[in-house]
C-alpha cells in the first residue's frame, strides 16, 4: 500500500489540562484550502459534470437549511455515514437542579464524525511521524569558557553546549540503512548585515562530546576556516563589523543510529555585542535558520 509520511509537531499541553502535563500533536506543513480550491478539485474529477458555481449554490443552500432547522428544533441531522450536525450544551452545572445560565453556559453547533470519516484515514496510507522521536536531545546552555555572562560566546573561542544526549555519530552524509547522518549548520550574524552571513554545513569532525553526552565543544577554528573568512570578509574583522550572534542547527540521532534524526537549534549572542549595546533587546532579534 502506498504510504504518505506526514511530520508531527508536538506542543506542550496547557498547564491546567486534565491528566497533567504532556504534549499534543499537529501535522506540520499543512494548510487550509479555500472554498474555491475545494470546488476546483471536485470539478477536476469530471464526475458530476456540474459547474463549480452550481455546486457551490447547492452546498450553501443544503447547509443553511440543515443548520437553520437544527437551531429551530434542536434535533441532530445525520449526513449519510459521514458526519452529523447537532447542538451541544457547554459549561459546568454545579447542582442537579441548576438551570441554564447564559453567563456560564452556551449552546454550540457541533459536527461529529461518523463511520465513513473514521474509516477513511486508516485506508489512505498516511503515516504520521515525529522527527524528534528517539533519545531526548536537550540544549540547556551555550557559551564560551571566558564569557562574562551565562549564555554568551566570545569571538574566536570554541563554543560549548551543555545539555542531554548531545552525541554525534560518525555517519556523516547518507546511508541507505539510516538515511541522513548527523550534521551541523552555522548561521553567523553581523552588525553590517543584520542577518546571517552564512548558513553552511559544518563537518562534525570538529565536534567533541563528553562520554555522558552532556557537554559538546565545537571548534571555532574548524567552523570559521580561512576559506570561510575569505568568502565572507565582513565576518573576518570583528573591529570593523561587530559580530552579533550565532545560531547552530544540530541534526542528530541522539547517539542512536536507528532512531529518527532530530533537529535542535542553539542560539547565543556575542559578549562583545552586549558590552557595546547593554540595552539591546535580544528577544526582538530576528533569527534566520541554520
Amino acid at each position: 500500500m502506498y504510504t504518505q509520511k506526514r511530520e508531527l509537531k508536538l506542543r506542550p499541553m496547557p498547564s491546567n489540562a486534565l491528566g497533567g502535563s504532556g504534549y499534543v500533536a499537529n501535522l506540520r506543513n499543512k494548510r487550509t484550502l479555500s472554498y474555491d480550491e475545494v470546488l476546483a478539485e471536485v470539478d477536476k474529477m469530471r464526475v458530476l459534470n456540474i459547474p463549480a458555481a452550481t455546486i457551490r449554490i447547492v452546498i450553501d443552500q443544503f447547509f443553511s437549511t440543515v443548520i437553520a432547522n437544527t437551531l429551530e428544533d434542536g434535533n441532530t441531522r445525520r449526513i449519510g455515514d459521514y458526519f452529523s450536525i447537532g447542538l451541544n450544551v457547554k459549561g459546568r452545572f454545579d447542582e442537579l437542579g441548576d438551570d441554564f445560565d447564559p453567563e456560564k453556559h452556551h449552546l454550540e453547533l457541533a459536527i461529529r464524525p461518523l463511520k465513513r470519516l473514521k474509516e477513511v484515514i486508516p485506508l489512505t496510507g498516511i503515516e504520521p511521524y515525529n522527527r524528534n522521536a528517539g533519545p531526548k536531545v536537550v540544549i540547556n546552555r551555550v557559551y564560551s569558557s571566558s564569557s562574562k555572562r551565562g549564555n554568551t560566546i566570545v569571538f574566536g573561542e570554541d563554543i560549548i553546549i551543555e545539555g542531554e544526549n548531545l552525541f554525534i555519530l560518525p555517519n556523516w552524509g547518507y546511508t541507505k540503512e539510516h538515511g541522513l547522518g548527523d550534521s551541523f549548520s552555522i548561521a553567523f550574524y553581523t552588525q553590517k548585515s543584520g542577518k546571517l552571513v552564512s548558513s553552511g554545513r559544518y563537518d562534525p569532525s570538529g565536534v567533541t562530546v563528553s562520554e555522558d553526552g552532556r557537554r559538546m565543544t565545537i571548534s571555532w577554528e574548524k567552523a570559521f576556516t580561512n576559506e570561510f573568512l575569505t568568502n565572507h570578509p565582513e565576518a573576518a574583522d570583528p573591529e570593523k563589523n561587530a559580530p552579533v550572534a550565532l545560531m547552530i542547527g544540530m541534526r542528530t540521532h541522539g547517539g542512536d543510529a536507528k532512531s529518527k534524526r532530530q533537529l535542535h537549534r542553539a542560539r547565543a549572542f556575542f559578549d562583545s555585542w552586549l558590552d557595546k549595546y547593554p540595552d539591546y533587546n535580544t528577544k526582538g532579534f530576528r533569527w534566520g535558520y541554520a
